[in-house]
């Protein structure tokens, strides 16, 4: 490839004729061009996903009236963009919390996103909810007054580079309202054995806190009380003392595990009943004399 000054058929060669989205590009630098010297072609960062052509004439370097010309065709792909859903998090109820970035998993061609890559937009209102969302960096606030239970965070990203490459999903957010409540336990015997379910008057939401949404773990406990994390059932032991013991438990959100809510139960073991023996004779007067 070379270039004529004096030849008026060569004096295209090396421009550029490029068609973005069907229009014409009229920029004063294009982003796409030809690089005679180096029988290349250049793609600046800032190019836009389209189809660009690239017009150029090639001549004789003996004969530089024997000429041709061509026409090649570049395709540049638009970035992946993936915005990826799920449960953001939990906040206790009553609380004034932060929760992290809806931005944390979305990617550009499978890399994570900075928030100077992509405008951010909610797609839904969340007026009168209690939660917020901050824009520019994605980051989700949950105020004191947001009620109990679980709210969706729809959202859409554009890269910044590509406005029209944009992707939208739904994040949750469960306010929650985790109580630990102390149980009555029937008095248990000496002889030790299932005493029942500390989880019995937990509530998360008003509702029952089964092990489908809470984890158990135990805090402190007397010896012989041995509980059952993947139950709730609490046991005794044989070899407890009569009287009063105590277990101190945590459950937390399986979904946040930082949330969690503590209670102390009391267990009542009863005295062992005292053996009596009461020893009866009968005598018999078999008449000889003793």
């Amino acid at each position: 490839i070379r270039t004529r000054r004096h030849a008026p058929r060569a004096r295209f060669l090396g421009r550029l004729w490029a068609l973005a989205l069907g229009a014409a590009c009229r920029r004063r630098r294009p982003r796409v061009a030809l690089v005679s010297g180096q029988r290349a072609v250049w793609l600046a960062a800032t190019v836009l996903p389209g189809t660009y052509e690239i017009t150029y004439e090639v001549c004789d370097a003996l004969d530089t009236d024997t000429c041709a010309t061509a026409t090649e065709t570049i395709v540049v792909n638009a970035k992946k963009i993936a915005a990826e859903g799920g449960l953001l998090g939990a906040a206790p109820a009553g609380e004034a919390t932060e929760l992290p970035s809806v931005l944390r998993n979305d990617t550009l061609d499978t890399v994570v996103v900075t928030p100077s890559e992509v405008t951010l937009t909610l797609l839904a209102p969340l007026d009168g909810t209690g939660l917020s969302i901050d824009l520019a960096t994605g980051i989700v606030s949950v105020a004191p007054e947001a009620l109990p239970g679980v709210y969706e965070i729809n959202y859409q990203i554009c890269e910044v580079a590509n406005p029209i490459n944009c992707e939208d999903t739904i994040e949750t957010v469960e306010v929650a309202d985790l109580v630990a409540a102390p149980e009555t336990f029937a008095p248990l015997s000496a002889s030790g054995g299932v005493v029942g379910s500390i989880l019995g008057s937990d509530r998360l939401n008003g509702q029952p806190a089964d092990l489908s949404v809470v984890s158990l773990s135990v805090l402190d406990a007397d010896p012989g009380l041995p509980l059952d994390p993947a139950t709730g059932l609490l046991s005794g032991s044989d070899d407890l003392q009569a009287g009063l013991h105590e277990i101190e438990y945590e459950n937390c959100l399986i979904a946040q595990p930082s949330l969690c809510a503590q209670m102390t139960e009391v267990v009542e073991v009863e005295p062992a009943q005292s053996l009596e023996i009461t020893i009866s004779n009968t005598l018999e007067d078999t008449g000889d004399g003793i």
